[in-house]
Order: structure tokens, then sequence, then C-alpha cells
């Protein structure tokens, strides 16, 4: 009877580590999928071979860029045969960053999959601009909670007069402790990172006002400041006429040819 209370006890102890164990095994698990939601959510990989090859060389920029005159695509930084244009005045993303030896700054255009030089391109007036320009203005103080459910509209910033065109809700409470009045007595409050969105800017005094109207209006800046002879020499590299690569190759194809031609199919026929 002893022996038999003993494997009893012996087999609740079992149990109740395996309990155990299972509850530490499923907080980890837990933790570990938030974790992956969040970096999968923060972090973009792009499928391109250069980037893949020089990822930890590139910074994250994630702008939108207009195309200047001469904007060229690129298949990889300094490659040959960048004769393809965007045409001026597109808008299109840049996600990477690669910084070459001349100190030239390659950006990955996302929706060719190829590479531009930022000196070619210029960039919308953002939010970054406008913290970069008012920082002096913009101020921490007491936290301001939203709650879950609050209607909002989203800005790109303050009087920028680019909004959400429709409202959403939030997903949970949200709190604010970076803000600024604009000129009009309006507070506005600023994240860095809000439910997937970067640089968001939300009207505090009116959540839901899409007629806020636009303070000032700006220059796009250009995306590098760059040493003109180094732009030169780097689209003059990019350029090199194709026959320069491509009649080598055709001279040693024949010559391959004739050469197997004449020492090997042509001797066969003779034996």
């Amino acid at each position: 009877m002893k022996q038999f209370q003993n494997i009893k006890r012996i087999q609740n102890v079992k149990r109740f580590q395996g309990l155990i164990l299972a509850l530490v095994m499923t907080l980890f698990a837990g933790n570990l999928f938030r974790s992956l939601i969040v970096s999968a959510d923060m972090i973009y990989e792009p499928d391109n071979s250069f980037y893949r090859r020089h990822s930890m060389e590139c910074t994250y920029l994630n702008r939108s860029c207009i195309a200047g005159e001469d904007t060229l695509l690129w298949n990889s930084p300094n490659s040959y045969f960048s004769r393809e244009t965007v045409a001026e005045g597109q808008i299109f993303s840049v996600s990477y960053v690669y910084t070459d030896e001349n100190g030239l700054e390659w950006g990955l255009a996302d929706s060719f999959g190829k590479w531009v030089l930022m000196a070619d391109v210029f960039l919308p007036y953002s939010s970054r601009e406008f913290i970069r320009d008012h920082k002096d203005e913009i101020y921490e103080g007491e936290p301001y909670i939203l709650e879950e459910g609050t209607d909002y509209v989203r800005w790109s910033y303050p009087g920028s007069g680019s909004s959400d065109e429709e409202t959403s809700s939030l997903m949970g409470d949200i709190t604010f402790t970076t803000f600024y009045e604009d000129p009009a007595g309006r507070l506005w409050g600023y994240r860095e990172y809000m439910f997937g969105s970067r640089h968001v800017w939300l009207c505090l005094s009116d959540l839901t006002s899409t007629q806020i109207p636009k303070l000032a209006d700006y220059v796009p800046a250009p995306g590098q400041e760059a040493d003109p002879a180094l732009i030169t020499e780097a689209k003059e590299n990019g350029q090199v006429n194709i026959w320069f690569l491509v009649i080598p190759v055709v001279a040693v194809a024949v010559v391959s040819g004739l050469l197997i031609w004449r020492f090997w199919i042509h001797r066969r026929r003779k034996l």
C-alpha cells in the first residue's frame, strides 16, 4: 500500500512538472510570436540581389522621392547599362540607401526594383523636415490619452494640408507626450510609431477634421547634396556603350566556333 502511494505521489509530481513546463513553453511561444509580429511590422527586407549582399551597409530610409530631370535606374550602384530613365516628377518610394566609396548615396526604388542616385531625386517636405524646422516649438508634456474606439484623422505633419481621406478608430488606448501648437492655437500630438505607421500627427484639438488649411508651401530638397563631378563620372561610367562589351563576347564566340569546327568536326569528317 505504501509503495502504491509513493508511485502515485511520483506520478502527481511528474504531472505537475509537466503542467509547469507546458505553461512556460506557452508563455515563451506567445512572446516569441508577438516579437515576430512586431519585427515583421517594423522591418522590410527588399528582394534585391545587391541589397542582399550589402544589407549591413545599407540604411533604412522609407521615403517618397520625386524624380528629377535626369533620374536614371541602375541594376546596382555603379553598375553598367543604366539607360532606363524615370519620368520627371514621378513619385516613388525608396526603402534603403547605400553609400559608395566616393560618398555618393544610392536609393533602392522599390516599385522598379532598381537603384537611383539620391542626388538625382528630391524629397517632399515631411514630418522629419517639420520636426527639424520646428524643434524649438515641439515640446514634451503631460501624457494625453486617447481611448480605444476614438475616431481620428492622421496628418503627415501640422499644417501640411495632407491627411487621410477617411477617419479611423483607435484599436487600443494610445498616449501622446510630444506636442506642437500651431499659429492658430491648435494642439497637435506626435508619435514616431502608431499601429503600423511611422511619424504620425493628430490634431488633438479637432481629431476628425480634414479641412485644416495648409500653412506653408515648401520646396522639395535634393536627396543628397553631392559633388557634380562625382555624379557626372558615375553616369558616364554607367552608360558605357554596350558594343564595347558585346563585340569582345561575339568575337570570342566566333573564334571558339571556328576552332571547334577546325579541330573537331572537320577532323572527324576526314576520319
